[in-house]
């Protein structure tokens, strides 16, 4: 009997810092014979103002899966999840979940100038 679930993997992001966008995470599955993931089983963390959206999920090749964000504002880094259950093999054992992956940090924040008086 088969009891070994497929795994799953959060890659790197595609930019460890960024004002805007888009960061795009790539998504490994081994052992899986059908992947079921999109946007609903992505879970995105916040911290400060920080925000994203999912704008993309796309399968590239045979287990591996692009998860594109765009839409990034505010200050602060974010990380993402995945649920539970988006892949399982030919037994119907389920992926387990996934995350939080490494973090991205987003900065808008205007630098700033500092003009004092001359020494004299």
């Amino acid at each position: 009997m088969d009891n070994i679930a497929p795994t799953v993997t959060i890659g790197e992001p595609s930019v460890a810092a960024t004002s805007e966008g888009p960061v795009v995470f790539t998504i490994t599955y081994e052992g899986a014979d059908t992947v079921t993931l999109s946007e609903e089983d992505i879970t995105l963390s916040t911290t400060g103002t920080a925000m994203a959206q999912v704008s993309d999920v796309t399968e590239t090749d045979v287990g591996t899966w692009n998860v594109t964000l765009g839409s990034v504002i505010g200050n602060g880094p974010f990380t993402i999840a995945l649920a539970a259950g988006t892949a399982t093999d030919q037994a119907g054992n389920e992926a387990p979940t996934a995350g939080p992956s490494s973090a991205v940090e987003v900065n808008n924040t205007a630098p700033t100038l500092l003009i004092s008086e001359p020494t004299p």
